[in-house]
């Protein structure tokens, strides 16, 4: 008898072990990793705003200071110049680098990004405002109070202003794939995501 209540003791710890802590999950379908991509979108802000204001010949590197801690180095920069259109498009290929870069509060908590990827970014200036797209490919894990990735191999088109806000419906519009421990989803369509918001797998929190 007293074997069964300690054994039973044991496996409760565990069980709470299991439950308590990281290791939330991002929530599952395209939604939830579309969502995943745009908070990681958010330091590139930096290099949209650069290349809007004209050639920048320093080509230094930009570090950008993550909402909830850490930061994120935008690296490796090629300038690139479009004049073939009726306007000039300006942009670069560069490194995004994210070093515990927090940059979503869920409700499992914040979800941090390290790693990085690959970033080719083309940005326009027009009546409308400021349009940037970009294509991301490469790797990242997210963890904080999450034990996931996004694995990205996808442009993504939207309104320049809309990287890094914390609040609000954005229209982002994706083609390519991105793929988290969910699975593995193809898009070529717009997708309404809210800046700043990050879904969780309730199964897995």
């Amino acid at each position: 008898m007293n074997r069964t209540i300690k054994m039973s003791g044991l496996g409760l710890a565990l069980a709470l072990v299991a439950c308590g802590g990281p290791g939330a999950k991002i929530g599952s379908g395209k939604q939830g990793a579309a969502e995943a991509l745009f908070a990681a979108a958010a330091p590139t802000k930096g290099s949209s705003n650069r290349t809007a204001q004209g050639i920048d010949v320093s080509l230094q590197d930009l570090k950008v200071t993550c909402e909830f801690g850490g930061q994120a180095t935008l690296a490796n920069y090629l300038l690139q110049v479009d004049t073939s259109g009726t306007g000039a498009t300006t942009g670069a290929k560069y490194t995004v680098k994210y070093d515990q870069c927090g940059l979503a509060k869920t409700s499992a908590g914040v979800a941090v990004y390290d790693g990085q990827w690959d970033v080719t970014q083309s940005t326009a200036v027009g009546s409308a405002g400021v349009q940037v797209k970009q294509t991301f490919k490469g790797k990242v894990t997210v963890t904080g109070a999450f034990d996931d990735f996004v694995d990205a191999d996808v442009t993504q088109s939207v309104d320049v202003s809309a990287l890094g806000q914390s609040g609000g419906s954005v229209s982002v519009v994706l083609k390519g794939t991105i793929a988290d421990t969910s699975g593995s989803y193809t898009y070529d369509e717009a997708v309404n995501v809210t800046a700043g918001n990050l879904s969780v797998d309730v199964t897995t929190h």
